[in-house]
């Protein structure tokens, strides 16, 4: 409403009324994965006090994502506590979507990174994030789709508006009003 996506300042038009947990086990489409659908699962790193609490994952581009996705292929307990069927989870693996040089193909670079800085600490992680996005970005290749074999640096903005144009995105924006 505030983001000056609506007809009138501030005001929408409610369609339906859901909560995001009502989400979990849908089948979505999936952008840039050889997979055509993958399901819903929940996330304790979502901000759930915004909006549904449900948001994108890529596991093998974001350390977050990737140690998520790992606690729930590799611990049963915590699927079965979370709700999650192992056919949502269990038949997928992290796909890679950019080739960082001097990382072997196939692995995914938050794997890597991890491994690499051999850490656990929150502070740990956030650096191999940084470095992750920063090498990435600057250095990466695009694995899949159409602008397979781009540099991530030339393609990310073609990216954004090719998947805007087929109403697969939109801008992200803050829910609230400043």
């Amino acid at each position: 409403a505030f983001q000056e996506m609506t007809e009138e300042y501030g005001k929408t038009v409610k369609l339906c009324t859901f909560l995001g947990k009502e989400l979990v086990g849908c089948k979505v489409e999936t952008p840039m994965s050889k997979y055509k659908t993958v399901f819903v699962i929940p996330s304790d790193s979502h901000n759930h006090s915004k909006g549904t609490g449900i948001g994108m994952s890529s596991p093998s581009d974001c350390i977050q994502d990737f140690i998520e996705f790992s606690s729930f292929k590799d611990d049963e307990k915590k699927r079965r506590q979370k709700g999650v069927k192992d056919e949502w989870i269990l038949p997928f693996e992290s796909v890679p979507i950019i080739q960082i040089p001097n990382i072997p193909s196939g692995i995914p670079n938050s794997k890597f990174y991890l491994e690499e800085m051999s850490t656990k600490s929150v502070e740990g992680m956030a650096k191999a994030e940084e470095k992750l996005v920063i090498n990435g970005t600057a250095q990466g290749t695009i694995q899949t789709g159409s602008f397979a074999g781009k540099p991530v640096i030339e393609a990310r903005n073609f990216i954004q508006t090719e998947m805007i144009e087929k109403r697969m995105a939109t801008i992200y924006a803050e829910p609230e009003s400043e």
